[in-house]
């Protein structure tokens, strides 16, 4: 009785250990994935004269069979029709992206200083400066969201806006150039405050 009693705690506690391996083991398997998988991160950025959509894959594997689909606002908001095209098209096809790789999608039209210094779009889009200035008052500050799907399992769906992106380097600086400031001040109060005892030569 004693002996079979210590057997089937030896195989409960054989069991257990089993499963407790099963489920570390699983664990793992799960964080490694995840650690290795595709991630994809948006953002918008200035370059040049343009503004642009930037997808990045800052995981560490490709991103595949990329589905992305764009807010109806944000289509509508596009200044060329050019553009406007091409976003939709872009809806109607899947991509990939290489691990820490980017594409880049441009939301306004470039400069052309050939051109004479026109906004342009291919070659029959053509805006002035006045143009990308009302369209950044009237579409900055609008939301739009994009959405969609990647590897066959993950899912996106980001909520953004111009402003939000470009202006927080903005914000940034200005703080910077404010704290600079108080500190010039300040260093300027100490001299003015330590000239008395300045003993002259």
């Amino acid at each position: 009785m004693c002996e079979t009693f210590w057997i089937m705690i030896s195989a409960i506690a054989t069991a257990l250990m089993a499963i407790a391996t099963f489920i570390t083991i699983a664990i793992t398997l799960k964080q490694n994935r995840e650690a290795i998988r595709a991630r994809l991160l948006f953002s918008i950025l200035r370059k040049d004269d343009a503004v642009f959509l930037k997808i990045a894959n800052v995981g560490n594997s490709v991103a595949t069979d990329i589905h992305i689909h764009f807010s109806r606002n944000f289509k509508e908001m596009l200044l060329a029709d050019g553009l406007r095209e091409k976003f939709e098209s872009l809806e109607q096809i899947s991509f990939s992206i290489d691990a820490k790789d980017a594409k880049y999608y441009k939301i306004i039209p470039t400069m052309d200083e050939d051109g004479g210094g026109f906004y342009t779009y291919g070659e029959k889009e053509r805006f002035t400066q006045k143009d990308i200035n009302e369209w950044h008052k009237r579409n900055d500050k609008i939301e739009f969201v994009v959405s969609g799907t990647y590897n066959g399992i993950y899912q996106f769906n980001e909520r953004m806006s111009i402003y939000a992106f470009l202006n927080v380097g903005a914000v940034e600086i200005n703080e910077v150039a404010s704290v600079l400031r108080r500190q010039n001040e300040l260093l300027k109060k100490i001299e003015s405050a330590l000239q008395p005892l300045r003993v002259s030569k």
